[in-house]
């Protein structure tokens, strides 16, 4: 009997620098990370966040083809909008989040990387959090924000859907026009965010962050899921 496999899409996103760095003065710690959000049909999430998106480009008075929702370009003006967007994505029950993170600040990490592995490292992680997140029974479409592949990497790609047998289908995407992408960029910005306990002056990202947290609260461990990797 032939096992029909369930369909989804899946959102990926990293952030951090993926290289090796050093605590400053405050004793922080400095975290790379990579996100995936897992849907069954993003339809009806992505109509709801597009008039959130409407709303964020009346507030900055811009187009839809320059602005997008980013952790790093939260200001006093986008973070209530910004805000609004994660309530809506907190509403919709049928999504998944998974993130691997590892710390960059640690001995194990610098022995482990070098100029070199630098786009393995992103792609073993890639994987990684791939194989975490989907199910045996299930084929995802994978939407992935670009990132700049070295010129002899470029072949490397392929490492994903070749060692990962549930990708039915895998594209590099510019995350201005994928609305659930710029979701993991605000979900990974604010964890990394919290755990490395940072702060701002007006406050601004230490709220959007806590935001994320209470909604990692709200849905639970099934839902947003937490890897930390060590090397």
């Amino acid at each position: 009997m032939m096992i029909t496999k369930q369909k989804t899409f899946s959102f990926l996103d990293e952030s951090g620098l993926m290289i090796p760095t050093f605590p400053q003065k405050t004793k922080k710690r400095n975290f790379s990370a990579i996100g995936i959000l897992k849907h069954p049909n993003p339809f009806k999430i992505t109509q709801n966040l597009h008039k959130c998106h409407k709303q964020l480009c009346s507030t900055l008075k811009k187009d839809n083809t320059r602005i997008e929702f980013s952790f790093k370009g939260i200001t006093e003006r986008t973070t209530p909008v910004t805000l609004k967007a994660l309530s809506t994505l907190e509403k919709d029950p049928d999504w998944t989040f998974h993130i691997i993170y590892f710390d960059t600040t640690k001995t194990n990490f610098h022995k482990y990387y070098t100029k070199h592995n630098k786009w393995q490292i992103y792609l073993d992680n890639v994987m990684l959090v791939i194989q975490k997140t989907l199910n045996k029974n299930e084929e995802t479409v994978l939407l992935m924000d670009f990132l700049r592949c070295p010129t002899k990497e470029a072949t490397k790609l392929k490492q994903i859907s070749h060692n990962t047998a549930n990708i039915y289908a895998m594209l590099q995407v510019i995350s201005h026009g994928v609305l659930l992408i710029q979701m993991v960029d605000i979900l990974l910005g604010g964890f990394l965010y919290h755990k490395g306990n940072f702060s701002d002056k007006m406050g601004l990202k230490t709220e959007v962050a806590k935001r994320v947290m209470d909604i990692k609260n709200s849905v639970g461990n099934k839902r947003f899921k937490i890897t930390k990797r060590t090397y």
